[in-house]
């Protein structure tokens, strides 16, 4: 997960271009389908299973292949060292246990569903009546799109809040444990469009998803607005989108273009060595220029050294040596093949760090409310005022907004240790739960939002109440945020060692190494990879204008074939648009990412739908079997197995994970 503010303002690209061909709809649901999807990474039963595997691990003896997530074991080694507790209790309640269902989750999933239930009413409710506080820091790319009724928010999150699959998010998937034992499964073999064979099921997926959707849609067009599923088909068109804009922001697609569009103007003939060569020295004056750049407060940008070494790795794919590890020695060109990001062992640190200075770079550029807090709330916390919410005595708050903070507390562990003792207190004395009611009555929380926030609070009590050794869901974060802060500025560190080597090549662009000893630029991994943020450069800005363009294309070709009307009788070929959007880039002039590119670093804007030649071709299904063909998708089982896979996946571990106990 990365910044959510990027896939909004898609949502926003996407109401403004294809919202006036349906102007009676309630558009924000687009965005709230997208934004959960991305917020139901926070409940993932394989994760966490896989987590406690690696806390019995940290007991019992290393696991290499527990390498999936981060080592989180280390941040309750007093427990596993204490046996005088029931430590393995402690786990079950705050991961979740396989069975029976009802505690899949755990205390851990269960506080982050609370926490997001509030923001989502935050973001998308129309009875916040301090909603201008609010929207323009958690959604300023949706602007004034009408909001909906808090009972509606309050229904759709009920079943749209779901769980992290992998395919919702077109990751790399951890069906195959090992990574050394993936190059020979059919899953992660290059298939003939380029693409390795997990992306094209990916595909079948989406293709049988926008189907099902078309003909919901249709059966229901003419419905009044505020139908419940009216609202719904949207809210599965945004997570549809989710998928598609995640092909761009998660893979090396952009990276390759870009090279193959540069070697086309290169001598024929010229060998890779020394195109490649070329392409370190040059390749920096071709990016685009960011849209905004990153906040003058951030303390670190990507050097220049740091971005080619970025763009040649993302040209490679990890090699992996036993058990699970990633090899430090070699990795393997990817220059004929899209793959996208999978995690590693440090990938959470990476992620939650950088998205949590995103957000306090975004703080620190406002002179408002959301820099101050409201004088009535100070009073209420017993805080100096005006104080800033980086400031703030009360410690989960301060962790959250203050990298500082974060640091002082991974590297000292006195002073860790101190704060969660001081947290631990003000959790007893009810200050958490003071400031939420006084949030509400002052206007900044409707009613959902203030029960959603003071059940996660009651969450965290009776995991801290747990015992003397073991935190609670809070103390848990913040341990685990302040060791991610330490691991992002030690991988930072030795990135910018790497700036000035010469050993392989300026800047160590040529370093063949899948692990090269910093963390943030490890091979294959989503902090590598992905582009999301506005400092995870280069060609994030590509990536933004490309996955804006597929997915206004995309969902153009839906709400047109909707208003078409017709009935189920004939159809999109969804098998054949989505295989012309998500497709190995050549990089050919004829072909509409080129287009797209060109179409911008001529204007300086997104192109229009029919500003770009490259269209697909009949797509509506044609043909004998053209009817075989919409049943099969329409009727089709492609999201229920990749779900199952991935249950299973889960089940596997936590039985696991009780052979460990014994």
């Amino acid at each position: 997960m990365g910044d959510l503010h990027r896939h909004a303002e898609i949502s926003a690209h996407v109401h403004a271009q294809v919202g006036p061909l349906r102007p009676d709809e309630d558009w924000i649901c687009l965005e709230l389908g997208n934004y959960l999807t991305d917020v139901s990474q926070f409940r993932d039963p394989f994760a966490n299973m896989l987590a406690k595997r690696t806390v019995w691990g940290e007991g019992l003896g290393e696991f290499g292949f527990l390498s999936l997530i981060p080592v989180i074991g280390l941040l309750v080694s007093e427990a596993i060292l204490n046996w005088a507790i029931d430590l393995d209790e402690w786990i079950d309640r705050m991961f979740g246990v396989h069975e029976p269902a009802d505690q899949r989750y755990g205390k851990l999933a269960g506080y982050f569903q609370h926490i997001f239930e509030g923001m989502t009413h935050l973001i998308f409710a129309d009875d916040v009546p301090q909603t201008a506080v609010w929207r323009p820091l958690l959604a300023p790319a949706l602007g004034d799109i009408a909001r909906l009724p808090s009972a509606e928010v309050a229904r759709i999150f009920g079943q749209a809040f779901t769980q992290y699959y992998p395919h919702e998010h077109t990751d790399f998937p951890p069906y195959v444990l090992y990574g050394e034992q993936r190059v020979n499964h059919r899953l992660y073999k290059r298939g003939p469009r380029g693409l390795l064979a997990y992306l094209e099921e990916y595909t079948d997926y989406l293709a049988e998803s926008l189907a099902k959707l078309e003909v919901d849609w249709k059966a229901i067009a003419t419905a009044p607005k505020t139908d419940p599923r009216r609202h719904d088909v949207l809210v599965r068109l945004g997570k549809v989108l989710h998928g598609i804009e995640d092909y761009y922001f998660h893979s090396n697609h952009l990276e390759l273009h870009l090279w193959n569009e540069l070697r086309a103007g290169r001598p024929k003939g010229e060998s890779d060595d020394a195109y490649r060569t070329w392409f370190a020295a040059n390749v920096a004056s071709k990016w685009l220029p960011p849209e905004s750049t990153p906040s003058a407060s951030r303390d670190w940008t990507p050097s220049r050294e740091h971005q080619v070494r970025a763009h040649l790795r993302r040209l490679r794919y990890p090699r992996y040596v036993p058990v699970n590890t990633l090899d430090r020695e070699k990795s393997d060109p990817a220059l004929d093949v899209i793959f996208t990001a999978g995690f590693d062992k440090k990938d959470l640190f990476h992620t939650l760090s950088m998205a949590l200075e995103s957000m306090e770079a975004s703080l620190e550029s406002m002179e408002n409310l959301f820099v101050r807090l409201p004088d009535a709330l100070q009073t209420t916390l017993a805080s100096k005022n005006p104080q800033r919410l980086r400031d703030i005595d009360l410690v989960l708050i301060r962790v959250l907004f203050n990298k500082g903070e974060r640091s002082r507390m991974g590297r000292d562990e006195d002073y860790r240790e101190a704060q969660l003792k001081l947290h631990v207190k003000q959790l007893e004395d009810g200050r958490y739960e003071a400031g939420i009611r006084h949030l509400h009555a002052g206007g900044y929380l409707n009613d959902r939002a203030r029960d959603a926030w003071l059940a996660a609070i009651a969450i965290d009590r009776e995991m801290e109440d747990f015992g003397d050794y073991t935190p609670g869901v809070s103390g848990f974060m913040m341990q685990l945020l302040a060791k991610g802060q330490v691991e992002l500025e030690q991988s930072r560190r030795r990135g910018a060692g790497f700036d000035s080597a010469r050993d392989r090549g300026p800047g160590n662009a040529f370093d063949e190494r899948s692990d090269n000893g910093a963390t943030g630029e490890h091979i294959g991994t989503h902090t590598l990879m992905s582009k999301d943020t506005s400092i995870s450069l280069p060609v994030h800005e590509e990536t933004r204008r490309v996955a804006r363009f597929a997915s206004m294309a995309i969902a153009r070709h839906l709400v047109t074939e909707v208003n078409a009307g017709g009935g189920s009788s004939g159809g999109l070929d969804w098998d054949r648009i989505l295989r012309h959007y998500l497709r190995f880039p050549h990089a050919r002039a004829g072909m509409w990412e080129t287009q797209v590119l060109n179409h911008v670093r001529r204007t300086g804007v997104d192109p229009k739908y029919d500003e770009i030649p490259d269209q697909v071709v009949q797509p509506r299904v044609q043909g004998p079997d053209a009817a075989a063909r919409l049943a099969a998708r329409r009727s089709g089982t492609v999201r229920a197995d990749l779900e199952k896979r991935y249950i299973e996946l889960e089940e596997r571990v936590d039985h696991f994970q009780l052979l460990l106990k014994f």
